[in-house]
């Protein structure tokens, strides 16, 4: 699993701890994935449990898995504590560790950014609509990719005002308080805009919709290969 080998290895260089092999052993404690966020976020768990017993152990896992919704990371990207002391879902687990990478900016060509990120829509190119009501409508670009994967689209680009308050990100359930982007019938932190199954950001890049949740165009073929999907979005 590609996901499995990009967890692990990012895992290993951030906190030093040789991978050995094998995944469910390498994070079962969860001692390793409390360090990975204390190396990444000093001081984001404040105690981490060494003892061998599987309490302890699970104890741990679970204080990683809330230190990542506190991070952000939205719930579609978590997972439950068998997934990993047991072993029933270890994808889960890799895809959480990718996500969670990802929303802290390693792997993109800037530094970790702030979880919330402000942009202006003017300084991407992206093209605005005034409606009657002198209120700015951020419509999205659309692509024309072929039968396999349907339409294609660019999320529409804005920002909160004063005429506009803050809704909720469908991702995070957090305000947005600032830059946003529409898709999918709905609004999301740019952050938080990612592909579905595996965790590709998309505020500035092609999306594929499949009930209601956008894809990357890798991961829509797996999805709906077939399907001839379409991009929406709603003013805020």
């Amino acid at each position: 699993d590609t996901r499995i080998k990009e967890a692990a290895s990012w895992v290993e260089s951030v906190t030093g701890t040789p991978y050995n092999g094998d995944f469910q052993e390498y994070l079962k404690s969860g001692v390793v994935l409390c360090e990975l966020l204390n190396k990444v976020k000093p001081g984001t768990i404040s105690k981490i449990n060494k003892n061998r017993m599987p309490f302890m152990q699970m104890e741990n896992i679970n204080a990683y898995i809330n230190a990542c919704k506190q991070l952000g990371v939205p719930d579609q990207y978590n997972f439950v504590t068998v997934d990993l002391f047991e072993g029933k879902n270890l994808g889960q687990v890799a895809q959480n560790i990718v996500t969670l990478k990802r929303e802290l900016g390693y792997g993109f060509e800037k530094s970790a950014p702030e979880q919330i990120q402000d942009y202006d829509p003017r300084a991407t190119g992206a093209s605005e609509v005034v409606n009657s009501s002198g209120n700015i409508s951020e419509q999205p670009t659309l692509f024309s990719d072929g039968s396999k994967t349907g339409q294609a689209y660019r999320a529409g680009q804005g920002q909160v005002d004063e005429e506009r308050l803050a809704k909720e990100c469908r991702a995070c359930g957090r305000a947005m308080t600032s830059g946003f982007v529409n898709a999918c019938g709905t609004s999301y932190h740019p952050n938080c805009f990612t592909c579905r199954k595996c965790g590709t950001k998309l505020p500035r890049s092609k999306y594929y919709e499949n009930d209601n949740h956008p894809y990357c165009e890798r991961c829509i073929l797996v999805i709906n290969p077939k399907a001839t999907v379409k991009g929406v979005t709603r003013d805020m």
